[in-house]
């Protein structure tokens, strides 16, 4: 089955030598289309990770996406991701 995930806060971290770990990220869609979305909640400001996601990364409210089209107020917030994006659909 697949699956979504939701980041409700930041993820940074580094290691006792100063060094940035690496984390990996993967979310998939199961056979029949299902899941493969990441939901950030608008509060989150910075990911260290690379995240590979088959569906797409979406600014999400209370785990609901938001159309920031009609709600330009969600975007106030910069969201800074230090390692690769790598999604189907990203908005």
């Amino acid at each position: 089955m697949g699956a979504n995930i939701q980041i409700y806060n930041d993820i940074s971290y580094s290691t006792a030598s100063g060094d940035t770990p690496s984390l990996v990220i993967i979310v998939q869609k199961d056979s029949g289309g299902t899941g493969g979305n990441v939901y950030v909640d608008p509060s989150v400001t910075k990911i260290n990770a690379t995240i590979i996601a088959d569906g797409a990364l979406m600014n999400g409210i209370s785990g609901t996406p938001q159309n920031w089209l009609q709600n330009d107020a969600i975007l106030n917030s910069r969201l800074q991701i230090n390692g690769k994006l790598l999604t189907y659909n990203t908005r």
